[in-house]
């Protein structure tokens, strides 16, 4: 009987399955996606924080489909906010949109000039490749109608910016994220990404190039 024993435990032991981690929902629950939306519409009208960092949340836990119907949420978020500060900016004279823009963090008024001679001089392109460099949707949105820039042009190639920086930030926390848990399978990428984003964010607020 005694050698039979460690026989029928280690037959327990084989038979008992591995307790499985919890796991996120593949989908992106509607709370999430209402975030998304409030996110992208504040931080196109005066919230300095992206809203990629809530993306990129849903990117590292590996769900694509929440990913992809965020990325739809923060698009129409982006077009309400783009939308408020086009027409608020249709009405604002210059000196009042760069006393507002300056408040916000990362943002001076000699830059919102430069900015608005940029859009003069390179009209529609200078709002694609300007979201692209860094400079705030916010404050291409504000300054485009002093610029002579339609608002549905205006608005098309907003939405299309932000459509490749949302793919762009996504992927490349998704990649990272998947290379993460095969080098650092003891710990979460989560911490990665909080990482970076308070780094990124402290750079920009302090106004240092990121």
């Amino acid at each position: 009987m005694s050698a039979a024993e460690p026989s029928s435990s280690g037959d327990d032991a084989r038979s008992t399955p591995p307790v499985a981690p919890a796991t996120q929902p593949a989908s992106l629950r509607f709370g999430e996606g209402v975030g998304m939306f409030l996110f992208s519409l504040a931080e196109a009208s005066f919230l300095f924080i992206l809203p990629e960092v809530l993306l990129t949340f849903f990117a590292v836990q590996g769900r694509k489909r929440a990913v992809l119907t965020a990325i739809a949420w923060g698009l129409a978020g982006a077009f309400f906010g783009a939308l408020l500060m086009y027409s608020w900016g249709a009405g604002a004279s210059l000196k009042v949109k760069a006393a507002f823009l300056g408040v916000i963090p990362g943002i001076t008024r000699d830059m919102a000039h430069e900015v608005l001679q940029l859009l003069q001089l390179a009209g529609l392109p200078a709002v694609f490749v300007g979201m692209l460099q860094g400079i705030p949707g916010k404050m291409l949105a504000a300054l485009s109608p002093h610029a002579g820039l339609g608002l549905g042009q205006f608005i098309l190639v907003f939405l299309a910016a932000r459509l490749v920086l949302f793919t762009v930030a996504a992927s490349l926390a998704w990649a990272i994220a998947a290379i993460w848990r095969r080098l650092l399978p003891r710990i979460s990428p989560l911490w990665g990404w909080g990482a970076f984003w308070l780094a990124f964010h402290a750079l920009w607020f302090f106004g240092l190039p990121v």
